[in-house]
């Protein structure tokens, strides 16, 4: 966030759309460390797998066909 809202800037001033804005673009910037994923597709991939699990459980316990 600094990037945008230097150290010290009022926060009382600005909107919570232009916030959410901000934090979809840090979000979305490519990241060498995590092999140029952007921290949204990281999230993504990890709740789907986590989606596709729980499915996978549920069918299994309640033997849903």
């Amino acid at each position: 966030m600094w990037r945008k809202y230097p150290k010290g800037t009022d926060f009382t001033n600005i909107t919570e759309e232009e916030l959410n804005a901000g934090v979809n673009d840090i979000n979305n910037i490519f990241r060498l460390s995590i092999n140029y994923w952007t921290v949204n597709e990281i999230y993504d991939e990890c709740n789907q797998k986590l989606i596709s699990k729980n499915f996978g459980l549920y069918f299994t316990l309640y033997k849903i066909n």
